[in-house]
């Protein structure tokens, strides 16, 4: 089960999504629509577990909901003497999304079985494989229909 994230097919019929995981800001969470990650002024938050899009997806679209924590920045300067629960316990819960995160990414890649040398997509289509450029190497045949 997925600890950062959701993804649903969209019945046609409604613009909610619903946000099953805890966040640290509302900025860390996204919504992608077939892959594409929206711009934050496409939806507006009902509470805090739940998202209204501007417009209503297809149905069959994609939808996806998925905290990204920023790695880039410490938002926390503990101080000598000062050390206020609060930022204690935002402190932890970073760290524990992060790792969350992690894992779900780990959870999402092609993974190689260990008997045959073989990857497993898990019935995902595949994205930018390179054509084969020596003898035994294989690539992707593309079905004309």
């Amino acid at each position: 089960m997925a600890l950062s994230y959701a993804t649903t097919t969209a019945s046609g019929s409604t613009a909610i999504v619903n946000v099953p995981f805890d966040y640290a800001d509302k900025l860390h969470v996204h919504v992608f629509l077939n892959g594409v990650d929206q711009d934050q002024s496409t939806f507006t938050w009902n509470s805090s577990s739940q998202i209204a899009l501007a417009s209503t997806p297809a149905a069959g679209v994609k939808v996806r909901v998925q905290r990204l924590t920023p790695r880039d920045t410490d938002p926390i300067d503990f101080q000598n003497g000062n050390l206020d629960t609060g930022d204690l316990n935002l402190s932890v819960s970073l760290s524990l999304f992060w790792a969350q995160e992690d894992e779900d990414a780990i959870s999402l890649a092609l993974t190689a079985t260990y008997d045959d040398s073989t990857f497993d997509a898990r019935s995902e289509p595949i994205h930018n494989v390179a054509d084969p450029t020596d003898p035994g190497e294989r690539g992707l045949v593309t079905a004309v229909v």
